[in-house]
């Protein structure tokens, strides 16, 4: 999402499809983004910021 939002609409299906075919793709559910969500929360207090795309 965070790429896609980023492309300009021409090469956006392009560049998405090379980053699929070099890295391994995870889908995330509900239960992974409040995890990730409270994580990042708790880092951020204590001043330790987590990059938003891995």
């Amino acid at each position: 999402m965070e790429v896609g939002r980023v492309i300009e609409n021409k090469r956006r299906l392009e560049v998405l499809k090379t980053l699929e075919d070099m890295f391994k793709v995870y889908l995330v559910d509900g239960k992974v983004a409040v995890e990730y969500t409270e994580l990042y929360y708790r880092l951020r207090e204590k001043g330790r910021l987590i990059v938003d795309l891995i």
